[in-house]
């Protein structure tokens, strides 16, 4: 609560004494003291975050963000017009300039932690609180098998974030192989439909489709939420059916599927 009252404190002040322009000047011309508060830093997730803030006009500040108490509080000047602030953690190489996320073909989404919001920047101070969510979902898959003879292609239509922190769309897919205890993970982007599917591949020709957006979905899993949660799959692939289990829940749901 000090600390909070003393940030409070802070920008009231800066507000009172910062004369970088004269009343008798046009305002708007003027630059905005832009505040960003990241509390507890990154919540242990990373040590460092990639930030950038932007507007329409052209204006882009970006910089690297160290998970200590020196950034607690990171200041910059920004422009009236209003701005976006993204900030990103895991994803180094799949980072556009204004904090976009895209995921190349064949790759799995990073392991991603992510803010994007807008401030309104129209006076001399403004404020954002910084908060991190899980922007990822790992998909755990276990056949069942020691000895699983073919890959597993995960399959979507979402391919990234775009820099206003939105699922982009694109072309999404993830071929994994089973480990010698059967399992595999894939880490999926946030969707916005029921595209999502796992092919079972020989290497040659698809064997079998199962419509994983389907029983997701099915099962109440929520897209929307602020904080993605973990899936774990059991597949049997000669049965033909799929028990799905969301990291957290007590509930283990099972489907048959129709081939």
């Amino acid at each position: 609560m000090k600390m909070m009252q003393s940030r409070v404190l802070s920008a009231v002040c800066c507000m009172i004494l910062w004369t970088g322009c004269s009343v008798k000047e046009n305002r708007e011309a003027c630059p905005c003291r832009l505040y960003l508060d990241f509390g507890n830093g990154f919540g242990g997730i990373a040590a460092n975050a990639d930030l950038a803030v932007f507007s329409e006009n052209g204006f882009l500040h970006s910089d690297k963000i160290g998970a200590d108490v020196e950034h607690d509080e990171y200041m910059v000047m920004v422009p009236r017009s209003g701005v976006r602030v993204n900030v990103c953690c895991g994803a180094e190489g799949y980072l556009g300039s204004e904090g976009s996320v895209a995921i190349p073909s064949g790759s799995g989404c990073p392991r991603v932690y992510m803010h994007s919001s807008y401030v309104d920047t129209g006076e001399d101070v403004a404020c954002a609180r910084v908060a991190m969510h899980k922007n990822h979902c790992v998909i755990t898959v276990n056949v069942g098998e020691s000895e699983f003879p073919y890959s597993l292609n995960v399959r979507g239509d979402i391919a990234g974030y775009d820099r206003t922190g939105q699922p982009s769309a694109g072309e999404f897919t993830c071929l994994v192989h089973p480990d010698s205890e059967g399992m595999c993970t894939v880490s999926v982007p946030r969707q916005i439909d029921r595209t999502l599917v796992l092919d079972v591949d020989d290497g040659t020709n698809v064997l079998k489709t199962f419509a994983l957006g389907e029983y997701v979905a099915e099962s109440g899993y929520d897209w929307n939420a602020e904080n993605l949660e973990d899936i774990t799959i059991g597949l049997d692939y000669s049965l033909s059916h799929i028990t799905l289990k969301v990291d957290g829940w007590d509930k283990e749901l099972q489907f048959n599927v129709e081939i």
